[in-house]
């Protein structure tokens, strides 16, 4: 199950007592509490057992049943936060097995049955989505988001090229193979250090002629813009060829990777999504990176 600040809250509210909301990814919630509502049990039970779960002690009858239809992550919730306030958002698909489990397997709360076929009717993600009046269809993933209000603010000027443009292909892979591209991770800063660095040391000024700064500006929306216009390096487009090389050859080589287990240790980036993006980054054609997502 993804963790904080890997899957963030859409929108939220508290409709007739019930805490809900949509994830960035789409998936509808319900708190822990809300839950422990529907199933008519004090909110501890669905704690203690949420708890249990992430601690792998599923040997109780409840965890059977979830493992038996077909529930197997590290948790029964996502870690994430509304309004600055730490919540357990229980997805969709967790909380009408659990809600299932207690009215017709423990039998422990006399209305969690018409409680269930009330919801099942249409679906625990419809009732959420039509009580927060939340369209998916008009819904842009925060990713892509975040990706296309930067570019529409990136330029060059005649003559160069910005590492942030020129690696709008390997973002995008990314973003498709799972990366979560927002303010915390931006990786053509990774990126276009490294090249920086590679520029230097290998005196590629006298090669292709000077670089030169040019402003940057960030979307309103993210931290950085505080501090803009940004200045960052530009080059020459005589240098593009070799810096497309360098980026397949020596950056998804050795820094890509590197970039990704922090990620990993930092709680941000699933490790099976890191293994894949690496796998990826590595394929010998540029455009398969794209492609092959």
């Amino acid at each position: 199950m993804q963790q904080l600040d890997l899957i963030r809250v859409t929108v939220s509210r508290e409709i007739n007592g019930l805490e809900m909301g949509v994830l960035s990814d789409g998936t509808s919630y319900l708190t822990a509490r809300s839950l422990a509502k529907l199933c008519e049990l004090a909110p501890a039970s669905i704690l203690d057992q949420g708890k249990n779960w992430r601690e792998g002690k599923r040997d109780g009858r409840l965890a059977r049943w979830l493992t038996e239809h077909g529930i197997d992550g590290d948790s029964l919730y996502v870690e994430t936060e509304v309004s600055g306030t730490r919540v357990h958002a229980y997805p969709d698909d967790v909380c009408m097995l659990i809600l299932e489990y207690y009215a017709f397997e423990a039998r422990t709360s006399p209305t969690a049955q018409q409680k269930f076929r009330t919801l099942a009717r249409a679906g625990l993600r419809l009732f959420v989505y039509s009580a927060l009046g939340y369209d998916p269809s008009n819904a842009v993933p925060l990713p892509w988001r975040h990706f296309h209000d930067r570019m529409t603010l990136a330029s060059a000027p005649i003559g160069y090229f910005s590492v942030f443009k020129e690696t709008a292909d390997f973002v995008i892979g990314a973003i498709r193979g799972g990366l979560r591209v927002d303010d915390h991770t931006v990786p053509d800063i990774s990126l276009g250090r490294a090249w920086s660095t590679h520029w230097e040391r290998n005196e590629l000024d006298l090669k292709y002629g000077q670089r030169i700064k040019h402003d940057h500006n960030y979307p309103d929306y993210f931290p950085q813009a505080a501090s803009n216009p940004q200045p960052i390096w530009v080059y020459p487009v005589e240098a593009l060829a070799e810096f497309r090389v360098w980026v397949q050859r020596e950056y998804v080589v050795s820094k890509f990777p590197a970039y990704l287990d922090a990620k990993v240790k930092k709680g941000m980036l699933p490790a099976s999504v890191a293994q894949i993006l690496v796998l990826q980054a590595a394929s010998p054609e540029p455009s398969a990176l794209v492609d092959s997502f």
